[in-house]
């Protein structure tokens, strides 16, 4: 049986996909969760015009992806805290903080899209990933610098 999903179906296919399988399971799980509807000569043209839609929804989606990638890419920020002996950090450079960073360069990305291969505890340059979807992870330089104080 033709189905059109309307949400992701695991081991199936993600929502705006034209799939066939089985009647069971078609009449069991995706039509009772509202995931999907049977393609029939009568709404063959509005599911047509719903996958014109979503292609066309996932093209400019991808265009201001990859436009977000390379000004992430060609960014080099620092940020100053307070240091111990040595050029160790008191505490690790947190999600928060490069976020923030971010923010000040008019690009907003929320905590969970920030990865460090390693935990940036010292001073230096560091990569910093951002994941921006699956194939897209733009990294940046991130340099961490000492907070001068100045004696009173």
């Amino acid at each position: 049986m033709k189905v059109y999903l309307l949400k992701d179906v695991p081991n199936v296919g993600k929502a705006g996909d034209l799939v066939t399988t089985s009647d069971g399971f078609v009449t069991n799980f995706i039509l009772p969760r509202k995931m999907g509807i049977v393609v029939t000569e009568g709404n063959r043209a509005m599911i047509e015009n719903k996958m014109k839609a979503a292609v066309k929804k996932e093209q400019d989606s991808q265009i201001k992806t990859s436009a977000l990638f390379d000004k992430i890419a060609a960014l080099k920020l620092t940020i100053a805290k307070k240091m111990q002996e040595g050029g160790k950090l008191y505490g690790a450079i947190n999600a928060l903080e490069v976020v923030e960073l971010l923010a000040d360069k008019n690009i907003a990305v929320s905590k969970s899209q920030v990865e460090f291969p390693q935990t940036i505890k010292t001073k230096g340059t560091h990569m910093v990933k951002i994941k921006l979807s699956t194939k897209l992870q733009p990294e940046f330089s991130l340099r961490v610098t000492e907070i001068k104080e100045e004696a009173v």
